[in-house]
């Protein structure tokens, strides 16, 4: 009891320090990326990029974004879009690259069975791109 009377009797100082850790994190994800340019909301929360994916109108999102931000938006906290080919080229060429699993998981035209678009592992990856660059 000892413990819970003594949280009881602070209660008012330690929400005001979970507000203030709260405050202290949205400000260090929102800094991260802040160079870049979105609409304000993008740099503390998630849940508008979330709200266009679950209406699958994301894509208009993202298109918004582009013309409005240019060639690299945010979207979301930590996420960043592209309409620029050349550095989408130059982003995903960069060694040591990897590919997330669950996306390319997801895209698998054979259930637990990797092709050269969904394969993960970047040898394996490389490997398979050598045994088809003759065709």
């Amino acid at each position: 009891m000892g413990l819970f009377a003594s949280v009881s009797e602070h209660r008012e100082l330690l929400v005001c320090a979970l507000l203030g850790l709260f405050v202290i994190k949205k400000l260090v994800v929102y800094s991260k990326l802040r160079q870049f340019g979105g609409p304000r909301w993008t740099g503390f929360s998630d849940w508008p990029h979330s709200w266009a994916m679950l209406q699958d109108r994301c894509h208009e999102l993202y298109e918004q974004a582009n013309l409005k931000h240019g060639p690299i938006a945010r979207v979301a906290p930590n996420i960043l879009i592209t309409s620029s080919p050349e550095l989408w080229i130059h982003v995903n060429n960069k060694p040591g690259y990897k590919r997330s699993d669950w996306y390319y998981n997801a895209c698998r035209i054979e259930y637990r069975r990797d092709n050269v678009f969904s394969q993960t592992d970047n040898q394996k990856h490389e490997q398979r791109r050598k045994q088809m660059a003759p065709g």
